[in-house]
């Protein structure tokens, strides 16, 4: 089994005893059905009136879930876990190999995906020419940075998946900018051109001369939770 099903299956079964030793305490059980009756009378009411008791009880629901043992042994594994993989990131190069189709030779560059951390991208030299960007992650901030990337034509991609992190990506100036983005609770930033809070939304935007321009870039990013931010530079 391979580090991280390994990883996600012990994690699984932590948060499993986690909550049915909730279900099975007296005060825990108490707090999460509280939590769940007021939040259910919240958007029955569909008023913002009792944020204070439903923050209260959030609260206390999080200290709760937070003092259960099996939570703090599944948050030391993720811990160490990150330790562990960080550490064999930084010992990784890039493995390279060569096949051949069709008679003509091509050169496969082939990396696992981080799942976890701080990553920065194009950021090891000074110019780089422009490769399609695909990223899955479960956690951490992305830092994208094309400012000294050589963009050339229209199919520039730059794929984000993730569930938690912010995600920040800067483009040089003469480059249009096409922006697809969906989040759960998120806060967007695009180019100084809009602000805006994403609470479960997905929203589209594109730069003013993006239909017209010779160099451009389609960026698409799926969170869950966190900030997106595309900015000039």
């Amino acid at each position: 089994m391979k580090k991280i099903q390994l990883f996600l299956t012990i994690e699984a079964i932590l948060l499993a005893m986690a909550l049915l030793d909730i279900m099975s305490t007296d005060f825990p059980r108490f707090v999460l059905l509280l939590f769940l009756l007021i939040l259910g009378i919240r958007f029955y009411l569909g008023n913002d009136s009792g944020n204070l008791v439903l923050t209260s009880a959030a609260l206390l629901l999080f200290f709760t879930i937070m003092a259960n043992p099996y939570v703090i042994l599944a948050i030391i594994l993720g811990v160490i876990y990150m330790m562990i993989n960080s550490f064999s990131r930084m010992q990784k190069r890039e493995n390279y190999q060569f096949i051949q189709i069709d008679q003509a030779p091509r050169r496969v560059k082939r990396e696992r995906m981080q799942w976890f951390g701080n990553q920065d991208y194009f950021s090891e030299s000074t110019v780089y020419p422009f490769d399609d960007v695909n990223i899955v992650r479960v956690f951490g901030n992305d830092v994208i940075d094309l400012t000294e990337v050589a963009l050339a034509g229209m199919d520039n991609v730059i794929l984000i998946r993730k569930t938690f992190g912010t995600t920040r990506i800067v483009v040089p100036v003469g480059v249009e900018v096409d922006l697809t983005t969906s989040a759960v609770y998120g806060h967007l930033e695009f180019l100084d051109l809009v602000g805006t809070d994403l609470r479960n939304e997905s929203v589209k935007f594109q730069s003013h001369d993006f239909l017209n321009a010779q160099k451009k870039v389609k960026i698409v990013c799926n969170t869950l939770f966190g900030d997106i931010e595309v900015s000039r530079q």
